[in-house]
């Protein structure tokens, strides 16, 4: 079904209700990541229409010029074998999953099917490499909330 607007209730590392940091402390979490994947997809500016098949399987894109992304989440309890329709070129993998907490460079592909893994994500870049998308015009220009991972004070007196 349609969403007009989704939120996440507090990204302060400071909390012990997070779920993007470790409490206490300033370590990334997985769900960290899924955050960090979806903006790469917003810098790149424009959606593209995304759609999985299979149960348990959500997509979604964007580009920018040349610059191309697609996201999809396994919430399945069993791994999955998607097969791309992106376009042609050739993309670099990144995963998160039982194995891989942050989001981890797992090759290239360009043709065949991926693995998404059970109850984890892939984050699939063309054009450019993870952290080096360009902000697309009505992309803010800095971090928003700290969510680059450096601390941010909050009356903790740094």
């Amino acid at each position: 079904s349609s969403i007009d607007k989704a939120m996440y209730y507090d990204a302060c590392p400071t909390r012990a209700y997070c779920g993007l940091f470790t409490f206490p402390g300033h370590r990334t979490t997985p769900c960290y990541e899924a955050f960090r994947a979806w903006n790469e997809l917003a810098k790149l500016g424009t959606a593209c229409k995304a759609t999985c098949d299979g149960k348990g399987l959500y997509a979604a894109a964007a580009k920018n010029g040349e610059r191309r992304a697609f996201l999809v989440a396994n919430v399945g309890k069993d791994a999955a074998s998607i097969t791309p329709n992106a376009g042609g070129g050739v993309f670099r993998i990144y995963r998160v999953d039982v194995d891989h907490a942050k989001l981890s460079d797992c090759g290239e592909w360009s043709t065949g099917a991926i693995s998404i893994p059970a109850n984890g994500f892939a984050l699939v870049l063309s054009g450019f490499a993870l952290g080096d998308a360009p902000a697309a015009d009505h992309a803010p220009s800095q971090p928003v909330n700290g969510l680059d991972g450096s601390p941010r004070s909050r009356g903790t007196g740094r």
